[in-house]
């Protein structure tokens, strides 16, 4: 394995003025590079698409696509009332949409916030889809939006590169409010986080976030507590011009964890009228998220996806199905449910993939402060579940010696620094930090009597030297066998690799 550590931007990065996407975003332009807004020419003045349309869970055979009918043209982070109309997809292989396919008529209805979502299959593997949203208020007057885009999966055996980005954190009024990290500038906090349009210039295939997408406890004098606020959260937080040009170039995978849930280490229990209540925070997430088809509100939320011949990911699930984090320590406390447990151990046992990545909303390895109980990593948290996993995978020779490099890694979120570290048995452990500098902090370092390692017990092989918002990008090449992942700050400058 080798790791470097760099100041300079990533050599396969594009850069471009977001000056110029900016002022192709505000005036309306539908450019693919950088789609614009979504209202399309609103000749019926009937409805518009805010937040941003989006496609989820690519396969290699099919997309999700979503969509929100609104009133008017919101952008910027405001909010837009729903529109009760009507919506279809149409989507092709080409641009210019000839031979496209159509969806059944959808219709934006109030008990689902207007949103409308539809499964597009029987897809061209590895390709990219041009897609748009016809919508109004019935099938005879509506709008079409701009072209939008996404790429389905790569086939099981395929032998191209495959490129993927996690994010986390995305502490919205801290970015609005941090003066210190940006400068105060409206008009560029206008846009949204420069991490999107960074991330988005990179071209990925997907890209993945890993929880806490918005903050329904921020800020505390105002926290989003019902159903009405805790959309307004998603709708503000989307609805940017970076928003809608990272959306609308590439799919996603989404995950939640405590801040898209209900509040700082939330679980379950409702208590003390602990508000959001446990049952509003999963019904708003699968509703804003497209993680499944609405008329599928208790699919898994746990899945796993081959990316090439060698590269295969899982997309774990840490709220649904917790124990309390009060509960004591041992055997029958579990942060994954026993049957994700039992899932996740079979699927990896049965995958022949050369790098198996468990992307996960929280950490595993750490270390993290001593004070939590809400991880893997926390003592008094769930360290016994996390134990007994790497046990397994030491059987499996998944990790130890006997294990190929970077056979079984995990990427986290959560945890708002980034860095590269070790468990002693060996899983080798990348959290991809918080979206903006506002949301960063400096991490617990192994030894350190406040962390969950207190005896140094961790190898941290790297982390953030200066305190800063960024991402992880992710590349592997079939053709050299070789894993590398690029740590980025949210300014596009590559601050340190590892490669496998």
């Amino acid at each position: 394995m080798e790791t470097h550590s760099t100041k300079a931007k990533w050599s396969t990065a594009r850069p471009r003025a977001i000056a110029i996407a900016s002022a192709l975003w505000l005036a309306g332009c539908g450019s693919l590079a950088t789609p614009g807004p979504t209202a399309g020419d609103n000749s019926s003045g009937l409805s518009s698409l805010h937040p941003a349309p989006r496609a989820g869970e690519p396969t290699a055979n099919s997309l999700l696509l979503q969509a929100r009918l609104a009133r008017g043209v919101s952008g910027g982070g405001s909010p837009s009332a729903g529109y009760p109309g009507v919506a279809r997809f149409e989507i092709a292989d080409n641009p210019n949409f000839g031979d496209s396919r159509f969806s059944t008529w959808q219709v934006a209805r109030a008990d689902t916030d207007f949103v409308v979502r539809v499964l597009i299959d029987g897809l061209k593997s590895g390709s990219t889809w041009y897609w748009r949203v016809h919508h109004g208020g019935d099938r005879a007057n509506t709008s079409t939006s701009t072209t939008l885009q996404a790429r389905t999966l790569r086939d099981r055996d395929s032998t191209q590169p495959i490129r993927f980005g996690v994010l986390t954190c995305m502490h919205r009024h801290r970015f609005l409010t941090d003066t210190a990290a940006y400068r105060d500038d409206q008009v560029d906090r206008h846009l949204g986080f420069p991490t999107f349009e960074h991330l988005r210039q990179l071209s990925p295939n997907f890209v993945c976030f890993t929880g806490d997408c918005v903050y329904y406890d921020h800020p505390r004098d105002a926290p989003a507590t019902e159903p009405a606020t805790m959309r307004d959260r998603w709708h503000r937080q989307f609805d940017t011009p970076r928003s809608h040009a990272l959306l609308g170039s590439t799919a996603g995978y989404w995950l939640k964890d405590d801040h898209d849930f209900r509040f700082d280490d939330s679980d379950l229990a409702d208590k003390k009228r602990a508000l959001p209540t446990a049952q509003d925070g999963l019904r708003i997430f699968r509703e804003q998220c497209p993680v499944s088809e609405l008329e599928r509100p208790q699919a898994p939320m746990w899945r796993t996806h081959r990316l090439n011949r060698d590269v295969q990911v899982w997309l774990l699930e840490g709220r649904d199905h917790r124990s309390p984090n009060a509960m004591p320590d041992g055997p029958d406390k579990t942060l994954w449910g026993l049957e994700q447990r039992a899932w996740l151990k079979q699927t990896l046992a049965t995958s022949d993939a050369r790098f198996r990545i468990l992307i996960s909303p929280t950490p595993l390895v750490g270390p993290d402060d001593a004070r939590k109980t809400d991880n893997h990593t926390n003592i008094g948290g769930f360290q016994h579940e996390r134990d007994a996993f790497l046990d397994w995978a030491e059987q499996q020779q998944l990790i130890g010696p006997a294990a190929r490099p970077g056979q079984l890694l995990v990427i986290c979120g959560d945890r708002h620094w980034q860095y590269h570290s070790v468990h002693p048995l060996g899983l080798h452990e990348i959290s991809c930090g918080s979206t903006s500098d506002g949301n960063a902090r400096r991490g617990r370092s192994p030894g350190d009597p406040r962390s969950t390692d207190p005896e140094g017990l961790i190898q941290q092989r790297w982390a953030q030297d200066k305190v800063s918002g960024g991402f992880v990008m992710v590349e592997e090449d079939p053709r050299s066998q070789a894993l590398t992942v690029y740590f980025m700050d949210d300014h596009g400058r590559e601050l340190h690799r590892i490669q496998w």
